[in-house]
This record gives structure tokens, C-alpha cells and sequence, in this order.
């Protein structure tokens, strides 16, 4: 069971112990996957990191990937050479006016009386798949009034 729900949880993109506990509580597929068990995030690190497990679970989520490259479901480029994990995001104008295609992440803020209360950062290029899990994240360590989000559309 712990197999199946980290391997699901990494193809969407939950790769810490914390968002995979969060996903076995607002996921179907989650908790189909877990038949009604909900493991902490100790227990999910645990059990990833455990000697006879960690070499399997990467060989496994490398093997899914593989498939899927070969069935063409995902493509292979990669946008940095030097950070795998970014994503080729539209980027400000330059001085010529020419919008720019290159690797970035969206970092998405709370803030109130301009402090910072919370962040993260995403390598979605919107804000369409960040917003939501990012409010709901920090729900879980914040108290909030009444919800209230501001998009404010700003890059850079």
C-alpha cells in the first residue's frame, strides 16, 4: 500500500512526506490507493528512506517514467541543463519587447501588512495548478479569516 501511494503521489508531482499526508486526505485516487489507512508524513519518510525500500521506489517511479516517454504521454525535453526541475515559463519583455521562453519556477506568497507569512515555489508555469494547493497548504499551519486571495498577475 505505502508503495502505491508514494509512486502515485510523485506522478503528481508531491514529492515531500507532508504533501503526500495532505493528498491522502483530499484525494479519491489517494485514498482508494491507501483503502482507508492514513499514514503520517514520519511514516511516509520513514518507509521511503528505509535501506530496502529507497532503491526500489526509484527504480520503480524510473521505470513509469520510461514507459511513459516511450508511449509518448510526457515529452523527454528538459528545460535547463543545470535544474531539471524548472519549467520553461514566459518570461518579462525585454528592451525590444520580445516575450522570452526560459526555465523558471512560480513562487507563490502570503503576505498581510507586508509581512511574509508563508511561500513555496512550483514548477507550474501558471498560477492555475499553484493557487489552490498553495492556499490549502498553508491553511494547515495558518489560522485564516474569511478566505480571501489576490492574484495580483505579475511575473519576474
Amino acid at each position: 500500500m505505502m508503495m502505491k501511494i508514494v509512486l502515485c503521489a510523485y506522478t503528481q508531482s508531491a514529492f515531500s512526506g507532508r504533501k503526500i499526508e495532505g493528498l491522502l486526505k483530499d484525494s479519491l485516487r489517494m485514498m482508494w490507493l491507501a483503502q482507508g489507512h492514513e499514514p503520517s508524513y514520519r511514516t511516509i519518510n520513514r518507509f521511503r528512506v528505509h535501506p530496502a525500500v529507497a532503491p526500489i521506489l526509484k527504480a520503480a517511479f524510473v521505470a513509469f517514467r520510461c514507459h511513459l516517454v516511450e508511449t509518448g504521454e510526457i515529452d523527454e525535453e528538459i528545460a535547463s541543463k543545470t535544474d531539471r526541475d524548472a519549467t520553461f515559463m514566459r518570461m518579462k519583455e525585454d528592451h525590444m519587447k520580445n516575450g522570452q521562453l526560459k526555465p523558471g519556477y512560480n513562487v507563490q506568497i502570503a503576505t498581510e501588512g507586508q509581512y511574509t507569512l508563508a511561500y513555496d515555489v512550483y514548477p507550474n508555469p501558471t498560477d492555475m495548478k499553484t493557487l489552490i494547493p498553495f492556499l490549502d497548504e498553508i491553511e494547515t499551519f495558518l489560522d485564516l479569516p474569511v478566505p480571501r486571495a489576490v492574484h495580483e498577475g505579475r511575473t519576474g
